[in-house]
């Protein structure tokens, strides 16, 4: 058995974390700028479920600050107990990764670009996340059997990218199972992913606020359980336009309700209903030409 450390502190120089540990962050813990976090190959990650100190979630999360850096190859994601064990309910802060490509702002967290500051860079190949963010306490939606409400504050997404461009990010594959809120939440950026696999988020499956995302060989979104107000893609324009690039040849399996107010634009995926109850299924590819699913207009 692998033994557990304790990441409780932010990371104020270079550091490694090493595939023969397992690691369980118990605070809000921040990457800082001009900082390199380097992640071993299979490393685990373990992220404490529960209420701690900190000065903007609340909750045990890894962030990296503007002009960070990961260099990784694939690791995964968890949430855990005070023993660092995995559980099967989603109470955590779960993974930040902001940059320095444009301001942007989102659940306490509040980033500023400056062009004479130094960029973030982001590498990897895969990060898999389980039961990472929390859930609104007031939440009506229908959830997992398993799944807890939350005891303080707002909900929150598994893996969050904020400000961040293209030539900040080369993560090739993210993929984000059973998360507290939205699987994949992208603000104020533009970036590319060869693949993107979300399953059964308790609310949507992408939630993209004024950014551009360029899919290029897998989208799979499979909502699974039903409830209120959960979407496929959610495509918000707060500052300007929200769309995602599906590129010619990407395999794509999707299976939920497509979205509000949403145009899709493609010759191989067929249309949807603007319906808030009507199941949106396509397994294929897109195959003759490009697709994409943009809004320009107020979700």
């Amino acid at each position: 058995m692998k033994p557990i450390k304790i990441l409780s502190r932010n990371i104020a120089k270079n550091t490694t974390l090493s595939s023969k540990n397992k690691y369980l962050i118990t605070k809000e813990i921040h990457v800082h700028p001009g900082v390199r976090l380097t992640i071993q190959d299979r490393t685990e990650i373990y992220i404490l479920n529960g209420l701690v100190l900190g000065p903007h979630l609340k909750r045990a999360a890894l962030i990296f600050e503007s002009g960070s850096q990961l260099r990784a190859e694939k690791f995964t994601l968890k949430a855990a107990n005070p023993n660092g064990r995995a559980v099967k309910h989603a109470d955590n802060g779960g993974l930040w990764f902001c940059g320095n490509y444009q301001s942007a702002s989102k659940d306490n967290i509040s980033i500023k670009a400056n062009p004479r500051k130094r960029k973030s860079q982001f590498i990897a190949k895969e990060i898999k996340s389980f039961y990472l963010g929390r859930l609104d306490p007031n939440s009506t939606k229908t959830i997992r059997k398993h799944q807890k409400p939350n005891n303080f504050g707002d909900d929150l997404d598994a893996i969050s990218v904020m400000g961040v461009g293209r030539e900040e990010w080369v993560i090739g594959s993210i993929k984000s199972f059973y998360s507290g809120d939205d699987g994949f939440d992208v603000t104020n950026s533009n970036i590319v992913l060869n693949r993107i696999d979300v399953k059964e988020p308790v609310e949507d499956g992408l939630n993209i606020t004024s950014s551009r995302l360029q899919i290029v060989k897998k989208l799979s979104i499979q909502m699974g359980i039903k409830g209120k107000d959960r979407d496929l893609f959610d495509l918000e324009t707060d500052e300007g336009g929200s769309y995602i690039e599906i590129s010619k040849g990407c395999q794509i399996n999707l299976e939920g309700v497509f979205g509000d107010e949403l145009i899709l634009s493609s010759e191989d995926m067929p249309k949807f209903k603007k319906s808030k109850s009507s199941t949106y299924k396509f397994k294929g590819a897109s195959r003759k030409s490009d697709s994409l699913i943009y809004s320009i207009t107020m979700d």
